[in-house]
């Protein structure tokens, strides 16, 4: 088997279904196979996958039920130990895969490989969906901007092909480099911290543009604050976990933290108002200028909510930060 493809599910039914559609429709020569773990879906999901079985014959799909403690991590895991890839690929049920996505992976990972053997990973960029809905356009738009993501690659288009983390809704590794580092059982950002230790063992990941993976985006902005939340404890549980910790999240946490309680600082000592007041301004000039970027994006008026999305976003991704910094954890 050249190529397993990794699908992780809880409660996907109504978003399986044309990410489904997408892999059938692959155009790749060597056998591949497509597991996908089930977190115990209660809302349909596994029949939706069982219809596409039936319906696909000609396709080797497995699906497999979680096992171990529920969470992104240990359902990864789950496919590693089901797959006979010789490569394990990841996308999510919130993705469309174009037709090349998989060959595109494959022959940039060999490529890189045959290269330099320190590669054993592959990524690729975050495409929004076309959608009709506004705020879903808002919201992708928003996210494909340096503010909006913290320039994560896979969000950003990078000047290195060289990074030290791709998204697993769009990414391939060499599956002996899985076996042997395996993910930490994390909700949020198993991805990020498994792709750190690997490149702490020596070896390299690479941003390629050619892979295509097509994300949609929930059009609610309430639902988008709650993610941008959870977010932010992963990105605490991945710090308290190994100490690794994306830049972004410390620094939109002490801005935030800043914002609410400089102004007691600036009243002891009057110049820390100008410094108060100068970092504020900063920040909404970035502010502004991403918004505008939405609005290039989206050509749609409606877009400039995100004048008020973009504070939002970053206080609950810090305020989520600082929670589950010093959340207290009961011992097992």
């Amino acid at each position: 088997m050249k190529v397993s493809i990794g699908i992780i599910v809880r409660n996907e039914a109504e978003a399986i279904g044309p990410l489904l559609e997408s892999v059938a429709q692959l155009k790749f020569a060597e056998p591949w196979e497509l597991i996908i773990v089930d977190g115990h879906s209660t809302d349909g999901t596994q029949e939706v996958i069982a219809q596409f079985q039936a319906a696909h014959p000609e396709l080797t799909i497995r699906l497999v039920a979680e096992t171990g403690p529920g969470s992104h991590g240990n359902a990864r895991n789950n496919v590693i130990d089901a797959a006979a890839g010789e490569l394990i690929a990841f996308t999510d049920a919130d993705c469309v895969v174009a037709t090349d996505w998989l060959s595109a992976l494959v022959e940039s990972l060999e490529r890189e490989r045959a290269a330099d053997p320190a590669v054993v990973a592959v990524g690729g960029i975050r495409t929004p969906i076309e959608s009709d809905e506004w705020k879903e356009r808002t919201l992708n738009a928003l996210l494909a901007t340096k503010l909006g993501s913290g320039g994560s690659a896979g969000f950003v288009a990078q000047a290195s092909r060289f990074v030290d983390s791709v998204g697993n809704y769009n990414a391939i590794y060499v599956g002996e480099a899985l076996r042997e580092q395996r993910y930490l059982p994390l909700r949020f950002g198993e991805d990020f911290e498994l792709n750190r230790r690997l490149n702490q063992a020596g070896y390299k990941i690479v941003l390629s543009p050619r892979p295509v993976v097509w994300h949609r985006q929930e059009g609610s902005f309430a639902a988008f604050a709650k993610q941008l939340y959870w977010y932010g404890r992963g990105q605490a549980n991945v710090y308290r976990q190994t100490g690794h910790v994306r830049w972004f999240a410390p620094v939109v946490s002490l801005f935030w933290l800043g914002v609410l309680l400089g102004w007691l600082a600036a009243f002891a000592w009057w110049p820390l108002v100008v410094v108060y007041l100068g970092v504020i301004a900063i920040y909404l000039l970035a502010v502004v200028a991403s918004v505008l970027q939405v609005y290039r994006a989206t050509r749609d008026w409606r877009s400039l909510v995100s004048l008020a999305i973009y504070p939002l976003a970053h206080f609950c991704y810090g305020y989520g930060f600082l929670r589950g910094l010093f959340a207290f954890t009961k011992k097992p």
